[in-house]
């Protein structure tokens, strides 16, 4: 199976140049996400914070997830 993306750059009347820059940068999109992902794992995992901080960590971790799902990328991410 194969999946080929056309881009039209000649074409006044779409966007595709933006579209094109969009896909090529999506490993480094995944590799950011990736890396926060990471990050806010460790900070749960490792670190010890006061309660409110802790608390606040817990809600920008659900947020990430929920966002995440939304999208219909949290599988991506396992």
């Amino acid at each position: 199976m194969q999946a080929i993306l056309v881009f039209d750059f000649d074409d006044k009347d779409r966007d595709d140049k933006q579209e094109f820059e969009l896909h090529m940068k999506a490993c480094a999109m995944y590799s950011v996400i990736w890396d926060f992902k990471q990050y806010l794992r460790n900070e749960e995992k490792y670190k010890e914070l006061p309660k409110a901080e802790d608390d606040y960590l817990e809600k920008i971790t659900n947020k990430f997830y929920e966002l995440l799902n939304e999208n219909e990328i949290g599988e991506l991410m396992a």
